[in-house]
């Protein structure tokens, strides 16, 4: 027989794959009753500095039996100061009510750091450095309620590194994801 290797991974779903959905500007019921369910994730974005942690958005998933992917944008935020300790405050706040949660969430911390973003104007050593500081901050204090996921773009940036040099290192993530676009008929690479 095969042998299964078990891993110590946080919200593994029973059997089968996880949809998800980013609703935008339409309502969660009319995007559920078009793709006929409930999707099990449930995609927000959220600022540097929202309380996200203490979010109605977070609580209405667990109503509606959805995990949440909260994606964490640092939007004019110089990662050197997140490394520096600037933000030290603000994070032992976030991961102290992270603890309070009800139940685990995904947090995508900078995703798609390879592309367009390039948070830290990618420079993988002070992105990596940032993201690890970040995570060290909540360790231990976050209730085990926090899920680390680590998502580049499915297409590096001209002139960006590639992705794998921004990887914060197994250490540090739960998940791997790759965030990818289809522009439809708005884009005439895809018509």
């Amino acid at each position: 027989g095969t042998e299964r290797t078990t891993f110590d991974v946080p919200l593994v779903p029973e059997t089968g794959v996880y949809l998800g959905a980013y609703y935008g500007d339409g309502t969660q019921e009319n995007t559920d009753e078009a793709i006929g369910r409930v999707p099990q994730l449930h995609l927000t974005y959220v600022g540097w500095e929202d309380a996200w942690t203490t979010d109605d958005v977070l609580a209405e998933d667990v109503d509606r039996g959805q995990v949440s992917l909260v994606n964490w944008e640092p939007f004019d935020v110089d990662l050197q100061d997140v490394v520096d300790g600037c933000y030290d405050g603000m994070l032992a706040q976030r991961a102290g009510e992270a603890a309070e949660l009800t139940e685990p969430v995904f947090l995508d911390l900078a995703a798609e750091m390879n592309e367009e973003e390039g948070w830290g104007g990618h420079d993988p050593a002070l992105y990596v450095a940032a993201y690890r500081h970040v995570h060290d901050a909540f360790e231990g204090k976050d209730g085990g309620n926090v899920v680390w996921v680590w998502a580049p773009n499915n297409v590096d940036s001209a002139g960006a590194p590639p992705a794998l040099d921004y990887y914060p290192g197994d250490d540090y993530v739960d998940w791997t994801g790759i965030d990818g676009y289809n522009w439809g008929t708005s884009d005439p690479d895809f018509e």
